[in-house]
């Protein structure tokens, strides 16, 4: 059984996703790539899948460390984080201080959350104009992933051109994916959530040093 909630306590054996970021996570149907507990993530105990969908609109890296907390009390196993692109943009932030502050989200998950599974998604590309920019995020936000054990995954190779310019058959606006361009970043996410269940136990217990 799967639900999708805005919070709450989580009943036992419920296996919780919490889905972290801006329109790409709200807006992009992930609840459908999201495996359930028909997949064995639960060993067959009849226990539920939940999501809860923590994806809005506009949300820039401060949206998404306001809702930490609420991400945290929904003790999930998996989080998936997809922000950084509205720093750039309508922020006026620079690429450093938006590393700075995606590291700062991821570490302070791995720190409240040291079992869940941590998947952070490059910021995708939009305008080539942003490409330099984006591309400085995502190299940090790559090397930085395993120094708090989170997963980084590439949306550039499945969105992108190799001058930066997202993929005008995935956009209308050069910013915003349509339902092709949805579907894009699911093919790419939807085998990483399915390999939870190969790795629960060890990804989590990989020892790496975590961040503060």
């Amino acid at each position: 059984m799967m639900g999708t909630t805005r919070g709450g306590s989580m009943a036992a054996r419920t296996r919780t996703t919490v889905l972290l970021g801006d329109s790409l996570t709200g807006d992009g149907s992930w609840g459908g790539i999201v495996p359930g507990p028909a997949d064995g993530g639960d060993g067959g105990d009849g226990g539920e899948t939940r999501i809860v969908d923590l994806g809005r609109a506009g949300q820039t890296t401060d949206d998404v460390l306001a809702l930490l907390p609420e991400a945290v009390a929904a003790d999930p196993s998996t989080v998936v984080v997809s922000c950084g692109t509205h720093d750039l943009g309508a922020a006026r932030r620079g690429p450093e201080a938006t590393v700075r502050a995606l590291e700062t989200i991821l570490a302070h998950l791995r720190r409240d959350l040291p079992a869940a599974r941590v998947v952070v998604l490059s910021v995708p590309p939009r305008g080539r104009e942003h490409a330099e920019r984006i591309r400085v995020v995502n190299v940090h936000i790559r090397q930085y992933a395993p120094v708090v054990r989170a997963e980084h995954v590439d949306l550039w190779p499945a969105l992108g051109f190799g001058d930066g310019e997202l993929d005008p058959t995935l956009t209308d606006d050069r910013l915003h994916l349509t339902d092709d361009g949805a579907a894009a970043v699911r093919a790419v996410l939807a085998p990483v959530l399915a390999a939870r269940d190969d790795e629960d136990g060890s990804s989590s217990d990989a020892g790496g040093p975590v961040g503060s």
